[in-house]
């Protein structure tokens, strides 16, 4: 059983992959930036939710340069560097209410889907994490450590004037 929730979230991974190579901005594409940001909340969401269930879910899914939450802190370092104050704080706001309303919408889907149940919930929440949180991760890890190069060309025409 697919979760309708499942699909929708591995289509926002595809959508970072190819944000992440899509042609360069004239100007600066906040979208561009937001999504890219947004991509690497919602998986340091999924795993803090998911290591609450299994606490080596976090180690599980880190990559060369640490656990998600340092590719985050890496990534939003990145985005933002060289945007003044407020389009910073615009830009992250952003992101993260897309991730935060998109973790709760999958986290409410999870619990209304099939019997009741402590067992069952947990079942369906490792599941989860398995089949969606987990793939999201090493997408969001992978993309960064072997498409670098084209991730900081991507993010410097998005950020020109």
């Amino acid at each position: 059983m697919v979760l309708k929730h499942e699909t929708k979230t591995l289509g926002h991974a595809v959508v970072f992959l190819l944000v992440m190579l899509a042609s360069p901005a004239i100007s600066k594409d906040f979208g561009i930036l937001t999504r890219m940001l947004y991509a690497a909340f919602l998986a340091e969401q999924g795993v803090a939710l998911c290591t609450v269930a299994d606490p080596a879910f976090a180690s599980e899914t880190s990559g060369p340069m640490g656990y998600m939450r340092d590719y985050t802190t890496h990534l939003k370092a990145e985005v933002t560097a060289s945007l003044n104050e407020t389009e910073t704080l615009s830009l992250l706001k952003s992101a993260a209410d897309r991730a935060k309303a998109e973790a709760r919408q999958a986290l409410r889907s999870l619990r209304t889907e099939g019997p009741e149940g402590p067992e069952i919930e947990t079942a369906r929440i490792t599941r989860w994490c398995q089949t969606v949180v987990k793939p999201l991760v090493r997408q969001v890890i992978d993309t960064h450590d072997t498409d670098h190069a084209q991730i900081d060309q991507l993010l410097e025409k998005a950020k020109k004037d």
